[in-house]
């Protein structure tokens, strides 16, 4: 009876132990911009494109880039995936995704999407159609989870203001959905720029190249967020 007891009590505090120390690790965000696209380097591809607003990454060199990334970072232990919902962002997360151990989910989040500026995209488009559908990014990104709900739907044509404010809202709440945990967030540069100054006020962002990793850390209880890594490749 003693026996049994003590060894309940010894699992009750492995249990305890493991818990105190997963809530104990920092949260780790790794901001990810997507590797090179199509129409900067086919000028023709947009007037032959379905949906020229929508760009995938370039076929050959963005593949190897995408799984270099991949193959570092499948070393950080990242337990979570979102991605922009265009194309090239959702084909930078898949292939590199392809090379990281136990990652099979990748949540697309509007959140995460580009600057709607209405110069950017003049006509007026419903989300969906601005990027691709989600049974239509299925079949280019096998790893898709399109169950999860959206933090963020931007609007549409959209202001600076309501851009910056999607954008903190966003990666406010994955960090707290992903607390003491490495998140990969694949996205565009002009999204990692308002990221990293919500998260590090003052940070002074430079220019973001494709395939570079941005890296806010906030250790457990506290202290704020700060940089680790900024436009990395």
């Amino acid at each position: 009876m003693f026996r049994w007891r003590n060894v309940l009590l010894c699992s009750a505090l492995c249990i305890t132990t493991i818990c105190q120390l997963s809530t104990a690790m920092p949260t780790r965000l790794l901001l990810v911009r997507h590797v090179g696209r199509q129409d900067f380097v086919d000028e023709s591809w947009s007037g032959k494109a379905h949906n020229p607003y929508d760009p995938p990454m370039v076929v050959e060199d963005g593949l190897v880039s995408a799984r270099k990334l991949g193959t570092y970072l499948n070393r950080r232990g990242i337990s979570h995936v979102y991605s922009s919902p265009f194309i090239r962002c959702l084909q930078t997360a898949q292939s590199a995704s392809e090379v990281i151990d136990h990652i099979y989910d990748i949540v697309p989040e509007p959140g995460l999407a580009e600057f709607l500026h209405e110069i950017l995209y003049p006509e007026a488009y419903e989300d969906e159609t601005i990027w691709a559908p989600s049974n239509m990014a299925k079949t280019l990104c096998d790893y898709l989870d399109d169950n999860a709900w959206a933090i963020a739907n931007p609007t549409h044509p959209e202001t600076i203001r309501q851009f910056h404010e999607r954008c903190a809202a966003t990666v406010k709440e994955i960090a707290t959905r992903c607390a003491g945990t490495t998140t990969l967030l694949v996205t565009h540069a002009s999204v990692i720029e308002v990221c990293v100054k919500t998260l590090v006020p003052g940070a002074k962002v430079p220019e973001i190249p494709f395939g570079s990793i941005t890296e806010v850390v906030c250790e457990h209880g506290g202290g704020g967020w700060r940089l680790e890594a900024l436009a990395d490749r």
